[in-house]
């Protein structure tokens, strides 16, 4: 194994160019951070809604800052503008305060760190006790 990544290393740029033009973005944008930053608004609109939110709660779960850096770039001004954002039982003003419960109930301290440089850069964080609404509606009969 060690052998074949070795003769991989000594190809030439040209080769190495034409064998990744053969290869597709999305596949692309798993191989390193430039990648990563050209590519990903390719793979993002393939997804469905569902998918969607799937992806961002896996990039939480598994801190990765990098990737959700990225995306919170690209989405915020749309994440803000999610106004109360149902979770289970909860209602959230928006869906970057959801995103911020998110994490901290899934310790992905990276992304919670990041989640609250931004809300904190963009004057979200005014009046804290009023982001979260527990609602607990039993019916009777």
């Amino acid at each position: 194994m060690d052998d074949i990544l070795f003769q991989l290393k000594q190809l030439p740029c040209e080769i190495i160019s034409i064998i990744q033009s053969y290869i597709p973005y999305d596949k692309q944008v798993l191989l390193n951070k430039s990648k990563y930053k050209k590519f990903h608004y390719k793979i993002f609109p393939n997804l469905l809604k569902i998918n969607v939110e799937i992806y961002i709660r896996k990039i939480i779960i598994s801190d990765y800052d990098f990737v959700f850096n990225v995306l919170i770039n690209d989405n915020l001004y749309k994440w803000i503008h999610i106004k109360k954002y149902r979770y289970q039982q909860m209602i959230f003003k928006n869906y970057i305060h959801y995103l911020r419960y998110f994490a901290n109930e899934n310790n992905a301290i990276k992304c919670s760190n990041f989640i609250n440089h931004v809300i904190a850069i963009t004057g979200l964080d005014g009046k804290q006790h009023k982001n979260k609404i527990n609602r607990n509606v039993i019916w009777i009969k």
